[in-house]
C-alpha cells in the first residue's frame, strides 16, 4: 500500500533572527524543521520578461523556476519571484508546486508526479508540472484545500490557500552575526476590529512563515497595523525577544506588539507588493545604513548576553 504523508503547509517581513553563534557565510538555514524531510513547497512562476533584458540570456525555463538560480538583482521587480508561503497565494497569482528537501544548505528539487488537489474550484493544477494557476475566488472560511504528489511511491500533500488580491509584504529573517536565514518562524499580523476606534480589540488578519532562506511573502489587507512573533515557532535558544528598526520588543506578547502604522515606522500600505526590508533597485539587496538592515527583525540568542530594553520590551522567556 502506498504510504502517505501529509506536510501542514508552513506560513512563510524583513525579519532577522539574532540565532545562535555560529560561522559566517553558510547557507544553511537554523529553523525548526528536519531540513532533509520532503515538503511541498510554492514558488512564484516567473517568465523570461519578468528578467531585465540584459540578463535573459543567463537563464533557462528550468531556472526560472528554481529560487535558488534566479539573483534578485536580475528581476525587473525585485521584490517578485522566490517561495510563496502556500497559505498566503492569492487570486490569480502563478505558482508552482514542488517537492523539495534541503541537505548540506541545498535546495533539492524532487521529481515528484501526479500533482492532485481536492478543491478544483480554487484554480487550475496542470497534473505533470504542479502549475498553480490560482481563480477568482478566495478560499471559502472553513475549506481545507490540499495539494499532493507522489515520490517514490509516497504520497506527500500540504495545506494550501488562495486569499484575496491584497498588499503583498516581503521581508526577511536572518541570524545575528552569521547573517543565516531563519526558517519556520511564524508572523501573526493584526488589525483592530474597529479603526476608527483605538480602543477597540485587535483581530488576526495575516499569517505568514519564513521560507528556507529566511523570506516571506505575506499577503495582508492595506488595513493592516500589527505585526508579532508566535512563540511557538521560534527556534530553541534563542530569547524570546526581538528588535525591530532599533527598538525591543516581547514575542508573543499581546501588548508589546509591533505598530507597523505609526509615526515611527512610517509604513503606508496600498495594494501590490510591499518590502519591510528596503530593497536596491538596482542590486535587489537589502540597504544597510549604520551597520542595519532597515525593517529587519533581531531576535537574540542565549548564547549571546542579554540586551536591555528600549522600548516595551519586558523580560526574557
Amino acid at each position: 500500500m502506498k504510504q502517505v504523508r501529509f506536510v501542514a503547509a508552513i506560513f512563510v517581513m524583513a525579519v532577522l533572527l539574532l540565532g545562535c553563534a555560529g560561522s559566517g557565510g553558510s547557507s544553511s538555514s537554523v529553523g525548526v524543521v528536519d531540513p532533509a524531510t520532503p515538503r511541498i513547497e510554492a514558488v512564484v512562476l516567473l517568465t523570461s520578461s519578468d528578467i531585465k533584458e540584459a540578463a535573459q540570456s543567463k537563464y533557462t525555463a528550468d531556472d526560472l523556476i528554481d529560487p535558488t538560480k534566479v539573483a534578485i538583482g536580475d528581476l525587473v521587480d525585485p521584490l517578485k519571484g522566490g517561495i510563496q508561503d502556500t497559505n498566503n497565494i492569492q487570486t490569480q497569482e502563478r505558482v508552482i508546486f514542488q517537492l523539495v528537501n534541503y541537505v548540506g544548505g541545498k535546495r533539492n528539487i524532487l521529481p515528484a508526479t501526479l500533482w492532485s488537489t481536492n478543491a478544483t474550484a480554487s484554480g487550475t493544477l496542470a497534473s505533470e508540472t504542479g502549475v498553480f494557476i490560482a481563480g477568482t475566488q478566495e478560499t471559502a472560511a472553513g475549506d481545507t484545500p490540499a495539494v499532493s504528489a507522489t515520490y517514490n511511491e509516497v504520497a506527500y500533500a500540504s495545506y494550501y490557500r488562495v486569499l484575496p488580491r491584497q498588499v503583498k509584504l516581503n521581508g526577511r529573517v536572518l541570524v545575528e552575526g552569521t547573517d543565516k536565514p531563519v526558517s519556520g518562524v511564524v508572523i501573526n499580523f493584526y488589525a483592530l476590529t474597529n479603526p476608527s476606534d483605538p480602543s477597540s480589540p485587535v483581530k488576526v488578519v495575516g499569517k505568514v512563515t519564513t521560507s528556507y532562506n529566511g523570506w516571506f511573502k505575506a499577503s495582508v489587507p492595506n488595513y493592516v497595523q500589527f505585526m508579532q512573533i508566535d512563540n511557538a515557532s521560534m527556534p530553541a535558544n534563542f530569547y524570546r525577544q526581538f528588535g525591530f528598526d532599533a527598538r525591543r520588543f516581547t514575542s508573543g506578547s499581546d501588548s508589546c506588539r509591533v505598530d507597523l502604522t505609526d509615526a515611527y515606522y512610517g509604513l503606508t500600505l496600498t495594494d501590490g507588493v510591499r518590502s519591510l526590508t528596503e530593497l536596491d533597485t538596482e542590486t535587489g539587496l537589502p540597504i544597510i545604513e549604520d551597520n542595519t538592515q532597515n525593517g529587519t527583525i533581531y531576535i537574540r540568542p542565549t548564547s549571546l548576553s542579554a540586551v536591555d530594553s528600549d522600548g516595551c520590551f519586558v523580560g526574557l522567556g
